[in-house]
């Protein structure tokens, strides 16, 4: 299951700036006590060298010589750290999916004891019903009824005979109740140690998933400490490689190198994206044909990548994680604020209209509470307070919402199934949402506004990325198409903002975005949910 938890400022030569990225490298780094990238203690080529190579062309050779080497080593260590990040991310989701096979263990285990209560109860219930009906029957001692009314002898038998068949049943009925019993108590033993176990592998879980994002942190202290050494090293390049001295305007190219970079990098991720939901409709089409069938509308496929955002310096615990995001104040929202957009999806016009509580009342864990003793204790969560609804309009989407994909069709629902790659029996804690005409490469959108805690491989789940959004709800979007992440832990998100990218990386059959909701650690059905904010799929 998905958790919502708690998770060198390298100064420029001759007066240059870091960008925010580097700043952010620096912020995570000296706030969470992590130790400084591999590459922090090299000696890196400086201005005062390239300035000392001019006119000089068998030294302005061996330090372009040097800088290209470490420039190759800086990519090297973000490669290591970025290995590094992905194997913890894999052993949270060895952990998660463990945790949640169990809690699916112990919500059927109860739901069987609670059966096996129920019928106990029933047969008691008539048992005694019969025994009852007997005790009218008799009327006293029937020898000396025979004795004293032979004349009766007659109608005292059949009575007698019925007393006898109710007898049997009431001890049939009786036995059943017993053995009812008996298979609700253990049951309830099974389910208590379910339970028990489960609690170990949710605290397992959680500290998988507290060291996944202190690792995902330092990587993106990594890369952005990286990224702003190897913009100054390629400015340095420069006058270098023309074999000119150097200006006052060289000096200031590694912040341009930098900010062109940040550009590029997401220019491309969403070019790929278009390219692969491109690819995906031409099969759509292709697969439509050999079928003699319609084929399907051709998606609205963005080509234009959204802006880049430096996100300010995360708030991070003592251990390394990132601050609670209810602790931490909403930052204050641009005067234009991007407008939640509206669900695309076709919706019937006597469709309902949101009128349900965007964010249902906790739900507490299995009570294991046997027919008779001996007794087990109550296994209850005290229920955390119901968070408040946003206002919602007449119609339409809720105010500051928006649907986590477009024009999309439900693939798979939320609950019991077959497992499309195991063919296993088991839970599906999400909803699977697909594009008719091409779900790769579709936009992933934020739901809501919140804060970014999860960014990152997460084994079954692929890439992965969880959205606290306050009010004790998560969200998650999993098998995000490689390099298709456009967050970072600890950002700040608003309702719409583009998140990612589908894909179908992690154990997946196919491109598709897998959506779950959490509410105070429990998973819900993301459906209802989101309808309960006007937001429809079918």
């Amino acid at each position: 299951m998905a958790y919502a938890t708690k998770s060198e400022r390298r100064s420029g030569r001759r007066g240059r700036v870091p960008l925010g990225l580097g700043a952010l490298a620096a912020a995570v780094l000296v706030a969470t006590g992590l130790a400084a990238p591999a590459f922090a203690d090299e000696t890196y080529a400086t201005w005062e060298d390239v300035v000392a190579a001019q006119g000089n062309v068998d030294r302005a050779q061996a330090l372009i010589t040097e800088i290209q080497n470490q420039i190759s080593s800086l990519d090297a260590d973000v490669a290591t750290a970025d290995e590094a990040s992905r194997v913890a991310g894999d052993a949270y989701g060895d952990a998660m999916t463990a945790s949640a096979e169990k809690s699916a263990e112990v919500q059927m285990l109860q739901q069987q004891a609670d059966e096996a209560t129920a019928t106990a109860e029933a047969s008691a219930e008539q048992a005694g019903r019969l025994a009852a009906a007997m005790a009218t029957r008799s009327g006293g001692n029937p020898e000396l009824t025979l004795l004293s009314q032979p004349q009766n002898a007659d109608n005292l038998l059949y009575q007698l005979g019925t007393i006898s068949k109710l007898s049997a049943q009431t001890d049939g009925i009786y036995q059943e109740a017993v053995t009812q019993k008996n298979t609700a108590t253990s049951l309830g033993e099974q389910a208590q140690a379910a339970l028990d176990e489960l609690q170990v592998l949710e605290t397992d879980a959680k500290t998988k998933f507290d060291a996944a994002q202190r690792t995902q942190l330092q990587l993106q202290a990594q890369k952005s400490a990286a990224n702003t050494q190897r913009a100054e090293l390629q400015a340095m390049l420069g006058p270098l490689t023309e074999q000119r001295d150097v200006t006052a305007a060289d000096y200031q190219n590694g912040q341009r190198f930098q900010q062109e970079q940040l550009e590029r990098e997401n220019r491309e991720r969403a070019e790929a994206a278009a390219a692969a939901q491109e690819k995906a409709y031409e099969e759509a089409v292709a697969d439509a044909e050999r079928a003699g069938v319609e084929p399907p509308a051709k998606p609205d496929i963005q080509t234009e990548a959204p802006p880049v955002v430096v996100p300010d310096a995360p708030q991070v615990d003592s251990d390394g994680t990132l601050v609670d995001p209810e602790t931490v104040p909403e930052p204050a929202q641009s005067e234009t604020p991007t407008p939640a957009p509206t669900t695309t999806e076709p919706v019937a016009t006597d469709a309902p209209q949101p009128t349900v509580d965007p964010v249902p009342a906790p739900q507490p864990k299995p009570s294991i509470d046997p027919f008779v003793p001996p007794t087990k204790p109550d296994i209850e969560v005290v229920p955390e307070p119901t968070p408040e609804p946003e206002p919602q309009p007449a119609d339409g989407v809720a105010a500051g919402y928006a649907g986590p994909i477009d024009n999309a069709v439900v693939t798979d629902e939320y609950g019991m199934r077959y497992h499309p790659i195991s063919g296993e029996y088991r839970m599906h804690w999400g909803l699977d949402l697909g594009v008719n005409g091409g779900t790769c490469g579709a936009p992933l959108k934020a739901v809501h506004a919140g804060t970014v805690t999860y960014a990152g491989y997460n084994g079954g789940y692929g890439n992965h990325i969880v959205l606290d959004i306050g009010g004790g709800v998560t969200v998650s979007y999993s098998h995000i198409m490689e390099g298709g992440i456009n967050v970072v832990v600890g950002q700040w998100v608003n309702a719409g903002d583009v998140l990612a990218y589908a894909g179908t990386t992690g154990s997946s059959t196919g491109c598709h975005l897998h959506f779950e909701v959490m509410n105070f650690g429990e998973n819900i059905d993301p459906k209802p949910w989101l309808a309960g904010l006007g937001i429809y799929y079918y």
